[in-house]
């Protein structure tokens, strides 16, 4: 967490809330590799060539997968987006030019292999074996809701901006 280097409130917020979107994230990505699993508990997905049949057999979810990989990736309007723009913002204001530049190449870096990822779902066609059709209610109850807040962030942002200073005013005590 670069900017909790410089110290500042600004830095200690920024940082506390790419943490917490990026525990929602990863909290939906999980969620939707662990919803595929056989009636014995062993794991469906085993490679990305096994996520292909997610494609025709759950469009929905496939889709608000995508848009994880997309927000892991840092594209706007997602709320990956945001918590990357504002780690930015608070590293320019704290005149730590060195971490922003090397955040961005990173960054960069990162999105190419987040797009590599969604081509090979959707736009490499091979044969992708789905041993089942049902999944898990509890996932599917954390990949909507997680995705919920990942795509409409702007509009939960008050709130987390809330909870996020009220966690920063405790730490001062």
């Amino acid at each position: 967490m670069a900017p909790i280097q410089t110290g500042d409130f600004l830095a200690i917020h920024t940082s506390l809330l790419y943490l917490l979107v990026y525990f929602l994230l990863v909290l939906n990505f999980f969620s939707f590799l662990f919803a595929f699993q056989l009636p014995n508990r062993l794991l469906v997905l085993v490679s990305t060539n096994d996520l292909r049949f997610c494609v025709s057999t759950h469009p929905y979810l496939s889709m608000l997968f995508c848009c994880t990989l997309f927000s892991f990736a840092g594209l706007p309007p997602l709320a990956g987006f945001f918590s990357k723009l504002w780690i930015l913002l608070s590293l320019f204001w704290a005149d730590a030019y060195f971490l922003a530049i090397i955040l961005l190449f990173t960054s960069s870096i990162s999105v190419f292999f987040y797009l590599d990822f969604i081509i090979n779902l959707y736009f490499k066609f091979s044969y992708s074996f789905a041993p089942i059709t049902q999944i898990s209610g509890n996932s599917v109850f954390l990949i909507y809701l997680t995705s919920f807040i990942n795509i409409f962030f702007i509009v939960i942002f008050p709130l987390i901006n809330y909870w996020i200073l009220v966690a920063i005013q405790d730490l001062k005590l």
